[in-house]
């Protein structure tokens, strides 16, 4: 098993059923591949902005049932999926008596038009959103919005297709954890979800099978992650603008 390191965070090669096996987090923020609809679209689609197309395989109910059994400890497991896979998700984590929030929907107001023209536009993705049943921490009682709405291109910044904006993802770690929390991401990506933890003073432990996009992670986490306010988006919420 490969292994980088650096101040506060540590990222992983392989399947994360088997590299993450030792691993206890705090929360859990992660964003796996979508159900074949979705997906195949994304991998059929072509590249935007120079940013590198999907290679992975779609997921399936089994994986949504895998990902909950095994976080199922995890104080928070927030998981992105489309209309399809957040069905799986949700019930997966109902299946190891996790409580289970409504749909939280992203909302992406520059999402493209439906170029065929024979229906809506998809402008949104879900976010499913679970916790564990015993009582919270005290710091863990506070507002948290039933809706995001930011752009979706920032999230190519990570140089992927489906990569997540970094305000978005730091939006759910301060929403979802506290500060010297492990946050984790079995499905690190371009490594967005580590990059905004550690923004925010907590840990970060994530995993990512293809060698390529790992690679792309380990020097995106290591050019550094310093807040710059004068750059970040306004993340739009239930209750406007969180920051």
């Amino acid at each position: 098993m490969r292994i980088e390191t650096g101040s506060g965070w540590e990222l992983r090669l392989g399947d994360w059923r088997e590299v993450l096996a030792d691993v206890v987090a705090d929360s859990v923020i992660t964003d796996p591949p979508y159900a074949p609809r979705t997906h195949s679209g994304q991998r059929s689609g072509s590249a935007v902005d120079g940013a590198a197309q999907l290679d992975y395989n779609s997921i399936t109910p089994a994986d949504a049932e895998a990902l909950a059994a095994r976080w199922s400890a995890a104080l928070w497991l927030i998981v992105f999926g489309d209309h399809i896979s957040a069905q799986w998700h949700e019930a997966a984590a109902k299946g190891v008596d996790r409580y289970t929030f409504p749909p939280v929907p992203w909302v992406k107001p520059d999402a493209g038009p439906r170029f065929l023209g024979d229906g809506p536009s998809p402008a949104h993705e879900t976010i499913t959103i679970s916790r564990v049943r015993a009582r919270m921490r005290s710091g863990d009682y506070k507002h948290r919005p039933g809706y995001y709405s930011l752009p979706c291109r920032p999230g190519r910044a990570g140089g992927l297709v489906g990569a997540k904006p970094l305000d978005l993802m730091g939006a759910l770690v301060r929403h979802y954890s506290q500060p010297g929390d492990l946050v984790v991401d079995p499905y690190a990506g371009s490594g967005s979800t580590l990059v905004a933890a550690l923004r925010y003073g907590r840990r970060a432990i994530g995993c990512e099978v293809d060698p390529q996009t790992y690679e792309r992670a380990v020097r995106r986490l290591r050019d550094g992650v310093a807040v710059d306010m004068f750059q970040a988006q306004r993340v739009k919420g239930a209750q406007g603008d969180l920051l």
